[in-house]
């Protein structure tokens, strides 16, 4: 948002609220420029909007109570807890033998408060109810953690957010399976057999002749 635009914003809420006088105006601008500087302008209205609209104790809104309401009007439609984990409850169904491709379905918020397919694929093995009363309850506890940390960090300047963790695939290194052929004793014993008889062949033979 520019200085042009941030004056517009300070003149609606000097129009909404009489009692709005600051004491610097052009120190108020370039404040309040610093802290919005990273939202749209279009954004910063809406959220003016909303406090405007919900605020009844006659009070100016302060940068930070406005983006405040920008984060909520942002998350208003995130997922509850409940509804994640019906979307894990799902992909749990399919994961004894798919779990990778059901984990790689999930929102990325939900895919951190689970972990790994390796957990969706460990409670597609366990009993019902455990899931649904042991493992959803620590879910629920890890999402809703998840989803604060989200919020928090939506409402930090671009360049203080913390960078979203990347939940990467684990790989599965396959043990390799030895040939039973080469762990055949007598199989062994031919190589070795076979290895002497070529290095004898490259030794010269410099004994005396008698």
């Amino acid at each position: 948002m520019t200085r042009d635009e941030t004056k517009n914003i300070i003149r609606f809420i000097s129009d909404c609220y009489p009692t709005f006088r600051p004491n610097n105006i052009s120190e108020m601008i370039d404040t309040w420029t610093l802290m919005l500087g990273d939202y749209s302008y279009l954004d910063i209205q809406k959220a003016l909007k909303v406090y405007v609209l919900s605020e009844t104790k006659g009070f100016a809104p302060s940068p930070g109570q406005l983006i405040d309401n920008l984060v909520m009007l942002r998350h208003e439609n995130e997922m509850s807890a409940l509804e994640a984990w019906a979307l894990v409850e799902d992909a749990v169904s399919n994961s004894i033998y798919h779990s990778e491709e059901e984990f790689a379905k999930l929102p990325p918020v939900v895919q951190r408060a689970v972990g790994n397919h390796h957990v969706l694929k460990e409670w597609a093995t366990m009993e019902t109810s455990t899931v649904q009363s042991v493992e959803q309850s620590h879910f629920i506890r890890a999402y809703n953690t998840e989803l604060q940390r989200e919020i928090q960090n939506n409402k930090l300047p671009q360049d203080m957010k913390r960078p979203a963790i990347e939940v990467k695939p684990v790989v599965v290194i396959e043990e390799k399976k030895e040939d039973p052929e080469r762990a055949d004793p007598e199989y062994v014993e031919g190589l070795m057999k076979g290895f002497m008889d070529e290095s004898r062949e490259d030794i010269p033979d410099d004994r005396p002749p008698w």
